[in-house]
């Protein structure tokens, strides 16, 4: 079990005991400014051929299974086996569950707990049945592939067996000069008030350059990309930094980081939302403000 630990605390879950009975165990992780959010899950299962499991940061994307003894079992390899005709004929089925609930089933989001804790409009934003803010998920040809579910703690999930890389939510106008891309949804709509220049929500740090890729190949290299990272000081390996950094290398865009003060480090802020909650849209804008190719009124 020290392996598992291992590499749950290097992908920043924070676990006390672990609990090996197959089922899904939903955790905080490091950087949540919220006790109650539960960004972390893992599942560890037992059989005759040893104990296996699986660990992912919901928040940053990052998701790792593990061997924890014994040899590894058939269930494990096919966790590690990547069949892309299955994959995508899973994806396709799923997305077309995912289209016929955005489009005939989810309404329109006129008020959540979510959106007033971040101080953002709902932006295309919409409810389910129970309440739950759905954020639609689109590829680059525009079709919807599935969704993120955000619950009135913060906390997320994805549509289960939906695609997510290389998918996003698109905040304001057609793509045309310049576009933005950042993870969060929060962040995302508070960029967007803040500077009225279209912005991508990846969703996670890990799949902004999928994202950032599939943009620069659709719009071509005239356009301008602006990354907006997250910086994640109070984590050893800054997962918000270091992927921003990445994806502004690999298609040639710049980067940006919110700056905070030493105590707004030490509460646990991290991204543009936060630095727009305890100040206003002008401290946002300023960031943006040399790098874009328009005006940012």
């Amino acid at each position: 079990m020290d392996k598992f630990m291992e590499i749950a605390k290097e992908l920043g879950l924070i676990i006390d005991k672990p609990i090996a009975n197959g089922s899904i165990q939903r955790v905080a992780v490091e950087g949540t400014k919220k006790a109650s959010a539960k960004d972390g899950a893992y599942c560890i299962y037992n059989n005759p051929n040893g104990t296996a499991g699986w660990i992912s940061n919901n928040r940053t994307g990052e998701y790792k299974t593990v061997s924890i003894s014994g040899e590894v079992n058939e269930y494990q390899k096919g966790l590690n086996t990547y069949n892309p005709k299955e994959n995508n004929l899973r994806q396709n089925e799923k997305a077309s569950q995912a289209t016929y609930l955005i489009t005939k089933i989810f309404k329109k989001a006129l008020y959540h707990k979510y959106l007033c804790t971040k101080k953002i409009s709902p932006y295309g934003a919409l409810v389910d049945n129970y309440g739950v803010l759905i954020i639609p998920l689109q590829n680059i040809k525009g079709e919807y592939r599935s969704f993120q579910r955000i619950y009135e703690d913060g906390s997320k999930s994805f549509f289960t067996g939906g695609q997510k890389k290389e998918c996003f939510f698109l905040i304001g106008k057609q793509i045309d000069k310049e576009v933005i891309i950042c993870e969060g949804y929060s962040t995302a709509t508070t960029i967007y008030q803040a500077t009225k220049i279209p912005t991508i929500a990846a969703m996670d740090a890990g799949n902004i350059e999928p994202v950032a890729k599939a943009v620069r190949d659709q719009y071509g290299k005239d356009l301008n990309i602006i990354i907006a990272g997250d910086d994640d000081t109070l984590r050893d390996d800054n997962p918000g930094r270091r992927y921003a950094t990445k994806a502004a290398e690999s298609v040639n865009a710049s980067v940006v980081f919110p700056k905070f003060t030493e105590r707004e480090v030490i509460d646990g802020l991290t991204d543009f939302n936060d630095l727009y909650v305890v100040s206003d849209n002008k401290r946002v804008r300023l960031f943006f403000e040399k790098h874009s190719v328009i005006s940012v009124d």
